[in-house]
């Protein structure tokens, strides 16, 4: 067992130093279970180990969980004396409830993470890791072997499934017959603050407005990359389109970590990955059994943050990179000093922005002169590639998102399947198939903020452009006020972060514009 500080029995808080203790106690025991656990999905998605073992973790820490922590979180928010407190207590809260879910159900996820680590498929002649099958659809030219892989994932995916289905109706029974919600969906709505209903409305309205440039422009590219019409592309078509290989000439990997350092060092950044700090470490190996999926795994924040990527060829693995070092230099750049729910937990829209907001350089046109050397002309037609795809990955999560409150108010879960083939191939405009309805699902409605991440980032760039310069990547001005956002940590929500930056709050409109009308032309908000 681990030392135990907080303990959810004995009296309420009475004094202000009674609360900060319990709040301190409660603090500690996050920030040691948190790093063991993220160390343990590091070393098992980095390939470094096959086995996943979070259940013995989960048990050190039983103290953290149950009905009886939940509770006693809950009253604590309801007793709270100051808004200040209550405002770290909610995250208390849905921590507690979040692990409470996970402990119960950790034997059936280390399986399942150990199964799709150590398995593999015969195909195309040849034994090719689980794992390694999304890589290689992506770059196989050949549209029938591409779908004999797709095939051979679809196979493996499906004998998981009914360990998938354990877990998803396990977490659902419980967040009402235990937690005392009507249902997961609106468990998390609560504990958020976040109205996922109206979010949901919201992208309805995303996806209407979207439609029509989507389906010329997307349809168009899926013709001349794979020679199939939209309705009729399946998703490894669309896996081989966005690999783009025409653009692998300008995405050299040798300049991979060369471009991000000295991106950063522009900015005035990069001590934050320096030898002397020691706080961003990358793992950019390859290993045949690390997840293709790139990660960024803070250990500890802001000491300890891995940056893991999968090099997968061009451009990519550019904004791959990127990406994951928005979040690693986020969570290296944030307080020390900031209590633990503030440097762990919170709103991830607000550091999905900052990843979205340095993947997003990688299709910047004056970036992409400035830093790879591309002409123009190059520049121009690489960045409307790019916007088709943020296009296509904007309706994918929209339907994600529909299908997710649906698919966690229902019980069983089995039929959903169908409406998840139904609302992907709605949204997308691609023949989904059924067989991913729980493997493309992540924990928490983690969809909802990646929705409003995008839309965040559009807002924080237009700001940093407007303050700062269309190069404004380049300044050292900007990262000195990117420096002073990312040492908040996670303490802001997103609605809080894009107040600061003087909006009324996250706003989809200036995504749909900048995504749907050339040249920024005004156009209808959403």
């Amino acid at each position: 067992m681990a030392e135990q500080n907080w303990n959810p029995q004995g009296p309420l808080p009475r004094t202000q130093q009674e609360w900060q203790q319990e709040l301190g106690r409660w603090g500690r025991d996050l920030e040691a279970f948190h790093g063991e656990l993220v160390r343990e999905e590091y070393l098992h998605d980095a390939g470094l180990k096959e086995e996943l073992e979070l259940a013995p973790i989960y048990r050190r820490w039983n103290h953290l969980f149950g009905p009886q922590a939940f509770q006693r979180a809950r009253e604590l928010v309801r007793s709270a004396p100051e808004q200040e407190l209550r405002r770290r207590l909610k995250r208390l809260w849905e921590f507690v409830a979040s692990g409470f879910l996970g402990q119960e159900v950790k034997e059936e996820v280390d399986r399942l993470g150990s199964e799709e680590a150590r398995g593999s498929v015969q195909v195309l002649g040849e034994e090719i890791p689980y794992r390694a099958l999304s890589v290689r659809m992506a770059n196989e030219p050949v549209r029938q072997r591409r779908r004999q892989l797709q095939q051979a994932r679809d196979a493996f995916t499906a004998r998981l499934n009914p360990l998938r289905e354990q877990i998803v109706e396990r977490q659902g029974r419980l967040a009402r017959e235990a937690l005392g919600f009507s249902s997961y969906t609106d468990m998390y709505a609560e504990l958020k603050g976040m109205d996922l209903d109206g979010l949901a409305a919201t992208m309805t309205q995303v996806l209407e407005s979207t439609r029509a440039f989507y389906e010329e422009n997307f349809g168009q590219a899926l013709r001349q990359a794979c020679g199939v019409e939209l309705g009729q592309a399946e998703k490894h078509d669309v896996a081989w389109l966005l690999r783009a290989r025409q653009w692998d000439g300008w995405f050299d990997g040798s300049r991979l970590l060369w471009a991000l350092q000295r991106t950063l060092q522009e900015l005035g950044l990069d001590h934050l990955g320096g030898a002397g700090a020691g706080r961003v470490r990358m793992d950019t190996e390859l290993r045949p059994r690390k997840s293709p999926r790139a990660f960024c795994a803070p250990v500890h924040v802001p000491g300890e943050v891995w940056l893991v990527i999968l090099p997968q060829g061009g451009q990519d693995d550019f904004r791959a990179l990127f990406h994951e070092a928005g979040h690693a230099y986020h969570f290296a750049g944030t307080d020390p000093d900031l209590p633990a729910e503030d440097r762990y937990l919170g709103d991830n829209t607000v550091t999905e922005c900052y990843a979205f907001l340095l993947e997003h350089l990688v299709a910047d046109p004056a970036w992409l002169v400035r830093r790879l050397g591309l002409s123009p002309l190059a520049a121009q037609q690489y960045a409307d590639f790019a916007r088709l795809d943020r296009l296509y990955f904007l309706r994918r999560y929209a339907g994600k998102l529909l299908y997710e409150v649906e698919l966690h108010r229902s019980l069983p879960v089995g039929p959903m399947a169908a409406r998840y083939r139904e609302i992907l191939s709605q949204a997308t405009g691609v023949r989904y198939g059924e067989v991913d309805y729980l493997a493309d699902v992540d924990d928490a409605f983690y969809v909802a903020e990646y929705l409003r991440a995008w839309a965040l980032e559009v807002q924080l760039r237009e700001y940093l452009r407007s303050r700062f310069g269309r190069e404004w990547f380049a300044r050292r001005e900007a990262g000195e006020f990117l420096g002073e956002l990312w040492w908040w940590g996670q303490r802001p929500d997103g609605d809080q972060l894009a107040r600061h930056l003087g909006f009324d709050g996250v706003e989809f409109g200036p995504l749909v514009q900048e995504l749907t009308v050339p040249d920024g032309v005004s156009g209808g908000a959403v």
